[in-house]
């Protein structure tokens, strides 16, 4: 009666306010941290959802109107694909239709998920609805379908609703087939139902893994249900349980309660639940396949048959010991080693088991996470350290008690900025070629550079820790400032600036000051010399000068130097220097 109620409630708020508010960013990086160990399959369709308002449905023709793709025939269904969708209510319900359609790739959450009613997605008397591959967060219900036939709900992800994961009611001819479903209440609640088939389902951490009441003809199969309260909880019906891994749960693997029961179960591997694997309080419950094929039981005492816990004093008449002896397997990641600052690094980790339960971390020897195994992948983020070395580890325990433990050191240091080398300074002549400048930078966490000639940018680029050379031809004469600038991936930069001198071109080789110097001063002795020579020889002349009269002076002075110069040119040719 109380369910009833809530299907009245949800429909009463479906017709009130629909606003939304649109915060994806926030949205995407909640869902990131939730998929991070729990699934394989590829989200990569995630980054590319368009934000949309919610999405009301109440005929066949609003499909037309509002423009979906699609005919609505079972070859070309409409389409409701790659959506964001956050609002305070129903992000999508559709009601009163016959045609096919198909809801895909879409991400959908509630503002206020404790808020009672909401439901991600609620189909009321809806015909060939389709929900595949859809991720569904923060609701009050993860999917509400109601009165609806013909319905496939497959490949999705609901997380974290605050009472049920998949609610059915009154449901006629569904398929449930590989969603992975956690959730406080149930994950999969089906009442009043029939022609229902629930297979190869994730479902864990919640109050009732599975729960149905009064549900005709349904047929669960291959599912893996873990670490809930409960695993299975049937009340009437009629259903056939095959081949299903049921562990781990706090409370008991599978309860059928009292009431017209006619259920069948066999195959399946049931084992290490806490107050008992089975119980039985129906009037008519099988326990195997009347054939020679029970159950394999974690408990079993290898002979006889197995009792089943209950009223009904039930029993599985052909029963295996259901066995595992193989410890889980992790594999060993590197040690990291990185600067301060860089974002996005990780410690990831990769398991595996036929049967997980439940893991721990701790950070220097502190418990950081415990929780439900959930899938493969482990990762820690690294983002939020200070510098120092830390010690990370990872234990892994399956519902036998096997485990496995790995460790991975983290040593972060203090951020330093790049080094670069200081070529030499440069001249050349005016014209010539071939010259450049070859700066080594070197940095763990190289980004990008910029060049800069006398003050403007001149070239930029990314820099991957390689040489960074610079042309500097062609140049007029002048002296010219080449400076760079390198870049590490915080920001961090270091400068290094070079002189490029371009010289003029005069077809000789430059003068040499000093040597003319010389040459002059040289130039300046001879003369003196020979100007002292010469007065020294003429002084006796000048006596004489002085005893002539004027009128004979000119004569006798070039007399006395003819005299003088033939006798030189004797000495020359006689070679008395004497």
């Amino acid at each position: 009666m109380k369910k009833h109620s809530l299907i009245a409630l949800i429909i009463f708020i479906l017709f009130i306010s629909t606003s939304t508010q649109k915060t994806s960013e926030t949205l995407i990086n909640r869902t990131s941290k939730l998929l991070h160990q729990n699934e394989t399959r590829s989200t990569t369709w995630m980054n590319g959802l368009e934000e949309h308002d919610p999405i009301q449905i109440r005929s066949d023709n609003d499909f037309l109107v509002q423009g979906w793709t699609g005919d609505g025939s079972e070859n070309n269904p409409f389409i409701i694909e790659e959506l964001l969708i956050q609002t305070e209510n129903s992000p999508i319900s559709i009601w009163h239709t016959t045609k096919y359609f198909e809801i895909r790739k879409c991400l959908l959450t509630t503002i206020v998920p404790s808020m009672e009613g909401n439901s991600a997605i609620t189909f009321i008397n809806v015909t060939h609805g389709r929900v595949t591959n859809c991720f569904i967060n923060e609701t009050y219900i993860g999917m509400l379908i109601f009165q609806s036939t013909d319905c496939q709900i497959t490949h999705n992800i609901v997380s974290s609703s605050e009472f049920e994961g998949l609610f059915f009611d009154y449901g006629l001819d569904i398929l449930v087939a590989d969603n992975t479903i956690r959730a406080p209440r149930s994950g999969i609640s089906v009442d009043n139902s029939t022609n229902f088939t629930i297979r190869d389902n994730r479902i864990y951490d919640c109050s009732g893994g599975l729960y149905l009441w009064d549900v005709q003809l349904c047929n669960i199969t291959r599912n893996t249900i873990w670490r809930n309260d409960i695993g299975i909880d049937l009340t009437r019906g009629k259903s056939i349980i095959t081949n299903n891994s049921i562990y781990g749960n706090e409370n008991i693997g599978i309860r059928v309660n009292s009431g017209m029961a006619s259920n069948t179960v066999y195959e399946n591997r049931i084992g290490w639940n806490g107050v008992a694997n089975a119980q039985d309080d129906s009037n008519s419950t099988d326990w195997d396949d009347s054939l020679g094929t029970g159950n394999s039981w974690s408990d079993w005492s290898e002979t006889g048959n197995y009792s089943i816990l209950g009223t009904a004093n039930s029993s599985d008449l052909w029963p295996l010991l259901f066995v595992d002896n193989v410890n889980p397997v992790v594999d060993s990641p590197d040690d990291v080693d990185f600067e301060y600052g860089i974002k996005g690094r990780l410690v990831i980790w990769y398991t595996s088991d036929e049967y997980p339960l439940r893991y721990q971390t701790t950070k220097n020897s502190e418990i950081t996470e415990t929780g439900t195994w959930g899938g493969p992948i482990f990762s820690i983020q690294l983002d939020d350290l200070l510098p120092g070395t830390y010690s990370f580890l990872l234990q892994i325990w399956d519902a036998k008690g096997n485990y496995a433990v790995d460790q991975v050191s983290v040593k972060i240091a203090k951020a330093e900025a790049p080094v670069i080398n200081s070529p030499p300074d440069i001249e050349y002549v005016v014209g010539d070629v071939g010259y450049n400048i070859t700066w080594i930078p070197a940095d763990a966490y190289p980004d990008q550079f910029e060049v800069y000639l006398n003050g403007a940018l001149h070239e930029s680029g990314m820099w991957n820790g390689s040489e960074i050379v610079v042309v500097v031809d062609g140049h007029d004469v002048g002296i010219n400032n080449y400076s760079i600038v390198v870049y590490d991936v915080l920001g961090q930069n270091t400068k290094d600036t070079v002189f490029v001198e371009v010289l003029v071109h005069t077809g000789e080789p430059p003068p040499n000051y000093f040597q003319q110097v010389l040459f002059f001063l040289g130039i300046g002795a001879i003369g003196f010399i020979i100007t002292s020579a010469i007065l020294y020889t003429i002084r006796p002349f000048q006596r004489i000068i002085g005893e002539k009269d004027d009128s004979t002076v000119g004569d006798e002075i070039q007399a006395a130097m003819d005299e003088l110069i033939s006798n030189q040119d004797l000495k020359t040719e006689t070679g008395d220097e004497d």
